[in-house]
């Protein structure tokens, strides 16, 4: 499986945000990125069920991960 190396100078800033909410730094990346990329989706103006399928696929996951936490 592909692992992006994240660039130094966000790490503070995860970690921060990691530290402040009590969740694994991999959550809150997998999170940031999750709703970025539905955010991006959007911007471009998907057909509906283009949307609900990416919504559905970032609520599965983040609920997968709550439950790894």
């Amino acid at each position: 499986m592909y692992s992006p190396k994240i660039s130094e100078e966000l790490i503070p800033v995860v970690k921060l945000i990691s530290t402040s909410s009590g969740k694994p730094m991999t959550y809150v990346v997998n999170t940031i990125l999750s709703y970025s990329i539905y955010v991006f989706f959007l911007m471009l103006g998907p057909e509906a069920n283009q949307v609900e399928k990416l919504q559905s696929l970032i609520q599965n996951k983040n609920q997968n991960t709550n439950k790894e936490s």
